[in-house]
């Protein structure tokens, strides 16, 4: 059986294609252990946050302000300046 040019392009394509698969896979995954979770550990107070508050929400953002946990999956709340009011 003949290789038609079709088939030789398909021959060399697929086995190419998967390897720059392999090596994006590879790349993508190097860059991603690079980066670190450091949420943890920030301590840094948010500042400069204005926020519009209307007055007939103010309890209900209250009361869900302080329901919310210390910490979630070991990551601690930072503190908001001007807060609470």
């Amino acid at each position: 059986m003949a290789l038609t040019a079709a088939r030789r392009a398909t021959y060399i394509a697929i086995p190419l294609a998967l390897i720059a698969g392999v090596l994006t896979a590879l790349l993508i995954a190097n860059s991603l252990s690079s980066i670190t979770d450091d949420g943890a550990a920030n301590t840094s107070t948010i500042t400069n946050v204005k926020v519009a508050i209307d007055p007939s929400t103010d309890q209900l953002c209250s009361s869900f302000a302080d329901a919310v946990p210390a910490t979630i999956d070991g990551r601690k709340q930072r503190p908001v300046k001007g807060y609470p009011a």
